[in-house]
């Protein structure tokens, strides 16, 4: 009787027990180091304070499985749009003012993992250039907009002809610093999300 009430015992546990343990680890959400939405808005300031552009996404297409987005860069001189084409593979530049990439140039991945290394060539008004880019460690970062954890993405022309460019990416923000030299440094001072729509 007594050996009866232990196997029923012990078959019940395993009925509540099994199914935590089969139960697949949920995966860890993807950061979105490029957020790219209708609305959304950064100013960008030199090392100096002084005003540098304001980039704003103004408009959205969707076309064969991917997203479209155009961002109007705005400054003293004037403004210019710049196309970005979202996917799964990323996100790329499609066209930065007359500039129109081809391929695609793939800027930011889905997942930025240290250490990862990509290439892209492009044709660029009928003269082909090749970058690579690689990831590199989080580094904690101080701009006007405050203090992020922000990953760098080093962009180099594959003949080491020119200086390489650092894009410093933080989650759910996209980018808050550039550098090209200590000369050409672009710092965010603020980010405004789109309004939810009602």
């Amino acid at each position: 009787m007594t050996r009866v009430v232990v196997i029923l015992l012990l078959g019940a546990v395993f009925l509540l027990v099994a199914p935590a343990l089969a139960a697949p680890v949920p995966k860890a959400p993807v950061k979105n180091y490029f957020p790219l939405q209708v609305g959304h808005k950064w100013e960008y300031v030199n090392p100096d304070g002084s005003e540098s552009h304001t980039e704003e996404v103004t408009a959205e297409e969707k076309q064969d499985g991917a997203v479209f987005y155009t961002v109007t860069r705005s400054r003293k001189q004037g403004s210019s749009d710049t196309v970005f084409k979202v996917d799964k593979d990323g996100v790329a530049r499609v066209r930065q003012g007359p500039i129109e990439y081809d391929p695609p140039m793939l800027a930011v991945k889905p997942a930025l993992a240290v250490g990862d290394l990509w290439t892209a060539k492009l044709r660029i008004s009928g003269r082909e250039a090749e970058y690579e880019l690689e990831v590199g460690k989080p580094q904690e970062l101080k701009v006007p907009a405050g203090t992020f954890t922000a990953v760098p993405v080093i962009q180099t022309n594959a003949n080491r002809l020119t200086k390489s460019t650092t894009y410093w990416y933080a989650p759910d923000v996209g980018l808050v610093k550039s550098e090209v030299s200590p000369l050409f440094v672009t710092e965010l001072k603020s980010f405004t999300p789109a309004k939810e729509k009602k």
